[in-house]
């Protein structure tokens, strides 16, 4: 018998199957930590180097996005680093407390963005497109 996926899960293979049609490669970023047979703790995720990181966690999804450069910005492409934090449907942005996990993501995606990376909360294929669609025009302008 297959075993149920949770609404996070849903959304986040959307998201994974769409990452391809609007050229963006996204690697899952698992974040956690264990203790290893030695008792000391093992941190394994993207930037999770200590407990106390609540206010900076990085996305679910970490990859980049081809972009083709157009003639006037030389015909080259480059490769934007892209974060994406996947949500269940239903999820709405808010002012979220410090000190939250929505708060922390949101610090990193706020990063991301100001170094001139995409990024954004997606909880389906559309999110990504419209996340997509957003930057691509920002790059235009």
């Amino acid at each position: 018998m297959a075993k149920q996926q949770t609404p996070e899960q849903q959304a986040q293979d959307e998201v994974r199957l769409a990452a391809a049609s609007v050229s963006m490669r996204l690697l899952r970023n698992n974040r956690g930590m264990f203790t290893n047979e030695y008792g000391r703790p093992v941190r394994f995720g993207l930037g999770n180097e200590s407990s106390k990181d609540k206010d900076f966690l990085s996305s679910d999804e970490i990859g980049g996005t081809m972009v083709t450069i157009t003639p006037e910005m030389v015909g080259k492409k480059v490769f934007i680093f892209t974060a994406i934090e996947v949500k269940p449907k239903g999820f709405k942005m808010r002012a979220f407390k410090p000190g939250t996990r929505e708060h922390g993501q949101l610090k990193f995606l706020e990063w991301v963005v100001s170094m001139g990376g995409f990024g954004g909360f997606a909880t389906s294929a559309d999110d990504l497109r419209a996340i997509h669609k957003h930057f691509m025009d920002w790059l235009k302008r």
